[in-house]
């Protein structure tokens, strides 16, 4: 019984998340109403509100399940390289919903989403490059806190740039195919960790 009433509650909510898109590719998330959401897919308004405190609430469960369930929570062994192509992926199949969202005063709700898969990713990246140097296995004691934190910055730095990245990849303003941008990451962050290591093997940090 209890498992009936989830999986019709998923139901439910994929319902309204559906009629939501259809709206958000001809309208502004800022204007779209629970009346039209429910209205377009034949639910009452309590229905909403029964799963949902507001349009935003279901603009954030919508990716919640469609994307980061399924591509950064995800069980299944993946590289980094696999997530963030999938992520790349769900952009182009809902790039009026991304844009619209980026658009509205919630941008926020798809940058979470976007950060949420990346920094797990990146520092996978720098990790893999850095490996000896960050696990501090050629650095004396005295410097294991700074490079703990260089790594920290460098996943930092690299999560907001890529972030724009795809930002402007859903605006149209970055060119490139995904797999170019992200052969192009990890370019960038080999040489970041190779400049890093001839620092350490001239004997400093600067």
């Amino acid at each position: 019984m209890v498992q009936n009433t989830a999986l019709h509650s998923d139901i439910t909510k994929k319902m309204l998340a559906a009629s939501l898109k259809k709206l958000m590719a001809d309208k502004s998330l800022n204007s779209i109403t629970v009346k039209e959401i429910t209205d377009k897919c034949g639910l009452h308004r309590q229905t909403f509100y029964y799963h949902f405190e507001d349009v935003y609430a279901l603009v954030r469960w919508m990716y919640q399940d469609e994307a980061i369930n399924k591509f950064v929570l995800t069980p299944e062994k993946r590289s980094w390289e696999e997530k963030m192509l999938k992520v790349f992926e769900y952009v182009d199949k809902n790039k009026e919903v991304c844009l619209c969202t980026l658009n509205s005063v919630e941008r926020e709700i798809l940058k979470d989403f976007i950060k949420a898969d990346l920094e797990e990713g990146v520092r996978g990246v720098i990790m893999e490059y850095g490996k000896i140097i960050f696990e501090n296995k050629e650095v004396d004691g005295e410097n294991t806190d700074y490079l703990k934190g260089y790594a920290d910055y460098l996943t930092t730095f690299y999560t907001y740039a890529i972030s724009g990245f795809i930002e402007g990849y859903i605006r149209g303003e970055v060119s490139g195919t995904p797999q170019e941008i992200i052969n192009n990451l990890k370019t960038s962050v080999n040489d970041h960790v190779t400049g890093t290591r001839m620092r350490f093997a001239l004997g400093g940090r600067n």
